[in-house]
């Protein structure tokens, strides 16, 4: 966690949490700014960040005034190339020990600049230069992408792809050879980002997904929905063990109860199951509570009426998939979510998460969308 960012003479900023304060020569502090969901509060009122679909700050508003600060325009690495004429001429200048109020530029981080005028931008695991379209320390897991410079951005593709934090999560690619999605994991200690391509040619999909740090959270992503399934990979943020692939029903998502379908992309709350659940495995809250969706062990779609069936692997036979090492998928994903054990019941013969405490977690449930080409 990043703690201050000074010049030789002690003069720069000091962070506590969210909050920043300026650390003059003396060594006296002085409130700087604090995040909002829409801008940052400064020391000389609130500002407003209009941003693009990367997070980018394309305009700075002051929230007093109406007024514009700051407009940019960046290239696809990240370097700002234009300021709006409008605002031109009233722009103050741009830097970590100038104007407290106008770092946060390129995906919303913070630019910086120490000693040397040698300016970076902070993604939280790295730092990065636009000009440079580098990264300017390598790539802790590097040795994962032998194939990739361990100091290139987004893999030389900003256009497809995006890296919030210095470090990929999970990435998926289509083997049209084997019919077969994989997957790798990265773990990262900011939010997870799923990269998706087919066989290894990069496609113009990626997510964020965003994970509190006051609860658990499982991403599920859907890879290929036809109107007999839909199978796709899971991952708990902070866990590599606990993801693999799961398996729900295909067609047209519904809420309805006994619909028999899978639940919409949205965000629900996970619970953890009641003595009286058929299913003692975790399962959905919120819009989705009268559904009963589970997440358990099962073979085929014909084991799963909506819930999510989990899977260590999967082939596909006669053009379906059929999971396996469900029960290891299972016992993995029982034990993250807070599990004291995972065993077959004598009483009542069935497979069973035993959960002492409540869940704590969350579940993010989206769709890749492939270009047609894909397949």
């Amino acid at each position: 966690m990043k703690t201050s960012a000074l010049k030789s003479n002690g003069e720069g900023l000091v962070y506590r949490g969210g909050m920043v304060f300026r650390r003059d020569t003396d060594g006296s502090l002085r409130f700087e700014s604090a995040p909002l969901a829409t801008g940052r509060m400064t020391a000389d009122g609130i500002q407003y960040h209009i941003t693009d679909h990367l997070g980018s700050v394309r305009a700075v508003i002051d929230a007093a005034t109406g007024d514009i600060l700051e407009a940019s325009e960046y290239t696809a690495f990240g370097e700002r190339t234009d300021i709006t004429s409008a605002v031109r001429q009233g722009l103050r200048q741009v830097s970590s020990f100038g104007d407290p109020s106008l770092r946060h530029h390129f995906s919303g981080k913070e630019d910086q600049e120490v000693d040397f005028n040698a300016p970076y931008t902070d993604f939280g695991a790295r730092q990065y230069s636009p000009s440079l379209r580098r990264w300017m320390v390598p790539d802790p897991s590097s040795e994962k992408y032998y194939d990739i410079s361990p100091y290139v951005y987004c893999a030389g593709d900003p256009m497809n792809y995006v890296d919030p934090n210095g470090l990929d999560t999970v990435r998926v690619n289509y083997n049209g050879k084997t019919n077969h999605w994989d997957f790798s994991i990265t773990l990262s200690s900011g939010d997870d980002v799923f990269l998706v391509s087919s066989d290894k040619m990069m496609k113009a999909f990626s997510a964020i997904v965003r994970c509190p740090d006051d609860s658990q959270t499982v991403s599920c992503l859907n890879l290929t929905i036809t109107d007999n399934y839909a199978l796709g990979i899971y991952h708990i943020h902070g866990s590599r063990e606990a993801s693999g692939y799961f398996l729900t029903r295909g067609g047209t998502p519904s809420l309805v109860n006994n619909s028999g379908k899978r639940v919409p992309d949205d965000t629900y709350p996970i619970e953890r199951p009641s003595p009286q659940a058929k299913i003692q495995h975790p399962g959905l809250l919120g819009k989705a509570s009268a559904r009963g969706v589970r997440f358990h062990p099962g073979n085929n779609i014909s084991h799963s009426e909506g819930c999510f069936l989990l899977s260590m692997d999967y082939d596909m036979i006669n053009g379906m998939p059929t999971m396996k090492d469900s029960r290891k998928a299972v016992e993995l994903f029982d034990k993250q979510l807070g599990a004291s054990k995972v065993w077959v019941n004598p009483l009542s013969n069935r497979y069973e998460g035993v959960f002492p405490f409540p869940i704590n977690a969350v579940l993010k449930y989206f769709s890749y969308e492939p270009w047609e080409s894909d397949y």
